[in-house]
Parts: structure tokens; sequence; C-alpha cells
């Protein structure tokens, strides 16, 4: 069984896209994805303030525990899973770029919503015990960001206008 040539240009094309949006716009190569990131920590921190109140936010730090504070780094921004989605949309072969602008909009805000759910999460098992930082954050938290990532993808592949069918070719399929 072997991939698909429309397979094969999906995660070329994937890994290129990977390569731009963090290449461009995640790692502090530039003033703009500087300003990027920057930006959506200081609305991430923000939104978690509207919720946690103005006592519990010091700066890039959570107030979660008499002897324990989570600081918000550009890892917690929700820009990591965002651009693994983002890489998939623009990747996907489709002919409108309508489509994807659309559900590159779409994952923007259900990533954003969901990192400030698991930023609460890890915030409310933290209070709880510090020990508890690590598997709320680390594997609950992160889980629940990729899943969403991989959801909305799945969402996307199956609800946009198809141009070419990705997936493995039979025995009696010739290769595209």
């Amino acid at each position: 069984m072997s991939l698909s040539d429309a397979s094969k240009r999906f995660l070329i094309a994937y890994g290129v896209w990977l390569a731009v949006l963090f290449g461009l716009f995640y790692l502090n190569t530039n003033p703009l994805s500087h300003w990027l990131n920057e930006t959506q920590r200081g609305t991430l921190l923000e939104m978690l303030r509207y919720f946690l109140g103005e006592d519990r936010i010091r700066g890039l730090r959570i107030l979660a525990h008499p002897k324990f504070h989570i600081i918000i780094t550009q890892a917690c921004n929700g820009f990591i899973p965002y651009y693994l989605y983002l890489a998939g949309v623009f990747a996907y072969p489709y002919y409108r770029w309508s489509w994807r602008i659309l559900w590159a909009a779409i994952g923007y805000g259900a990533i954003s919503a969901v990192n400030v759910v698991r930023l609460l999460f890890v915030t409310a098992m933290t209070e709880r015990a510090p020990e508890n930082f690590h598997w709320s954050h680390d594997l609950v938290g992160n889980f629940l960001l990729m899943v969403t990532g991989l959801g909305l993808f799945w969402l996307y592949i199956r609800l946009a206008p198809r141009r070419v069918q990705i997936g493995y070719n039979s025995p009696n399929t010739p290769n595209e």
C-alpha cells in the first residue's frame, strides 16, 4: 500500500506551510512575529484577567497558589496548535482560498477559546495543589488543544468542497 500522489503533495505542502508559518510568524525572526506573539499573549492575559480577576494576574504571571505562579510564555499563547492546524488547512488541495480563510478564522477563534479554558483548568488544578501543574498542563491541557486542532481539521476536510481525493492507492487504482 503506497500513498497517492495527492497525499504526497499534501504532506510536502504541509511541511512547507509549517516552515513558513513558524518561521515568519512564531519564531522571533522579525518585528511582525514579535508583535503577533506579544499581542496574542496580551489578549490571552486580558481574557484570563476577566475570568480570574484583576488580583490574580501580575504582569505575565497567574497567581495560582500562594507558593506557585504560572508564567504565561510565548509557548502558552496558542499559536503552536493553531499553526499546526492552519498548515493543514492551507496545504489541503482546494480551489477556493475564501474557504481556507474562513476556516483559518474559525480555527483561530476555537483554538484561542480552548486555550483560555485550558489555562483556567490548569490554574484551578494548580490552585488545589502546585504539584498538579505538570499533569494538568502537559498532559490534559496540551491534549485538549491538539484534539481541538485535529477535530477542526477533520471538520474542514469533511465540509469543504473536494478538488482531489487524498488517501492510499489501492492495487487497482492508478496514481494521479
